[in-house]
């Protein structure tokens, strides 16, 4: 979406579906909207057309780019309202969730490597001052993309369910010892990660190395969002211990495709093949065209047989889970001492494929989505679904941050909402030979969050 047209559509249908979480935040509103990610499919919200001059400016700068200066900018609420309670002191607010989900399909060798190499990186910058130059005492899971097609039998889909959202903690480098629990456990000094090394935080960065590269023999159809909500679902409890309600909880998503979560699993329908059926060819094509909704230019048929750019790209669709869905139950995770949902003690992250150009191309006769970035090690397509809910709990850069990036101090990867309010950018682009940048920005992310827990209604 690299038209200015097309970003302010964008941002514009993400404010209005974070109007959710304004609703959800603690301490503001007593309502509460329950989860049900089973409901079936139904769309997230249709796009519109572009109405009026741009009013909003949103700069994306996953890749670590100095932010443009800021234009542009509207009135209107913010997505998360500020709850009038009193927040914690750091040193009382120290335990951490970070659960990563990793794309297994058969493209992602390489950007395994890439995160386990830099992973030293996210440890470095939770490890602060402010803890005593102690990282939190952190639980650290790692899950895969893989929920298998359905009860279709499809090549690397099988069997039904595939991890089932479960946590993974197979060794999987040479010679290294994984964690004793399905997680990384590291609680006041002590770790449950056998090493040589009286270090505790190096304990936590090679039991990461030694259980991050989960294989590549995984389905295809990545659902990702939906194998993190399994992960995190109190109700279901597959990963019994890992999850802690008072505990401030990130979920890092690594992924070179869009999340393809299917709420009705007739999407994987392999007798549908030809491009004239319903479904069209049995591609990953098929989790863009029925999971996000587009325009295409004036004039232009906007169909799977149309190639060409599309603009104002937003979730949607009739087989895909909502991603609106998706908010409200990573919300609901956290509640206040009053029993509200509290967003702001969820962080959301990811490295992915850039959404700024959304195009349709051919492979032979079939549609394809053309890469949005590529590199030596190979390409990625647009994650509009991902960055959608990554950006949901975007956290609100302080004065001083917002002072320093207009006055040219420090380069903070950020964008404006429809509000103008200044957020923090954590989506980094996949195709970066080096993720240290982005797993550092994303550590640091957490620290700044820490704190921020309500004590009083």
């Amino acid at each position: 979406m690299s038209r200015k047209m097309s970003r302010t559509r964008a941002a514009a249908l993400i404010f209005a579906a974070l109007l959710v979480l304004a609703q959800l935040t603690a301490c503001s509103d007593g309502r509460e909207i329950n989860p049900d990610p089973d409901a079936g499919p139904q769309p997230d919200m249709k796009p519109t057309p572009d109405k009026g001059k741009d009013v909003v400016k949103v700069k994306d700068v996953g890749q670590d780019i100095k932010p443009s200066p800021d234009k542009g900018k509207t009135k209107g609420d913010a997505f998360f309202a500020k709850p009038p309670c009193k927040t914690v002191a750091l040193e009382k607010d120290k335990e951490v969730d970070v659960l990563f989900v990793i794309d297994n399909s058969g493209s992602m060798a390489h950007e395994q490597q890439n995160l386990a190499k830099n992973f030293y990186k996210f440890v470095d910058a939770i490890r602060t001052s402010k803890l005593g130059n102690k990282i939190p005492n952190v639980h650290i899971g790692i899950v895969t993309t893989d929920l298998g097609a359905g009860n279709y039998n499809l090549p690397s889909c099988t069997p039904a369910g595939g991890d089932k959202g479960k946590l993974q903690n197979k060794a999987t480098a040479t010679g290294c010892k994984p964690p004793t629990d399905p997680y990384i456990k590291y609680q006041d000094g002590k770790t449950n990660v056998p090493s040589s090394t009286p270090d505790p935080v190096v304990q936590v960065k090679t039991g990461f190395q030694c259980i991050a590269q989960v294989g590549v023999s995984g389905c295809g159809f990545e659902q990702t969002i939906q194998s993190a909500r399994r992960a995190l679902d109190p109700t279901l409890n597959v990963n019994p211990g890992f999850f802690r309600k008072d505990a401030l909880l990130a979920v890092i998503f690594i992924s070179d495709e869009d999340d393809c979560s299917a709420a009705n699993p007739q999407l994987y329908d392999p007798s549908q093949q030809g491009l004239t059926d319903p479904l069209g060819p049995l591609t990953s094509f098929r989790c863009f065209e029925f999971g996000v909704q587009c325009q295409c230019p004036k004039g232009a048929k906007c169909d799977r047989t149309t190639v060409g750019p599309r603009l104002n790209c937003v979730p949607g669709g009739k087989y895909l889970h909502k991603v609106t869905t998706f908010i409200q139950f990573f919300a609901n995770l956290k509640k206040t001492p009053a029993g509200k949902p509290h967003p702001r003690r969820v962080i959301m992250s990811a490295i992915v494929g850039p959404t700024d150009k959304v195009e349709v191309g051919l492979s032979g006769s079939y549609p394809t989505l053309k890469p949005s970035c590529q590199s030596t090690a190979g390409f990625a397509v647009p994650a509009v679904r991902i960055k959608y809910l990554v950006h949901a709990f975007a956290r609100e850069l302080t004065p001083q941050e917002v002072s320093d990036i207009k006055n040219k101090k420090k380069i903070i990867p950020h964008w404006i909402d429809a509000a103008g309010k200044h957020r923090t950018e954590n989506t980094s682009t996949i195709c970066s030979p080096d993720f240290s940048p982005a797993l550092g920005r994303f550590g640091a992310d957490i620290v700044a969050a820490m704190g921020t827990r309500c004590v009083t209604p």
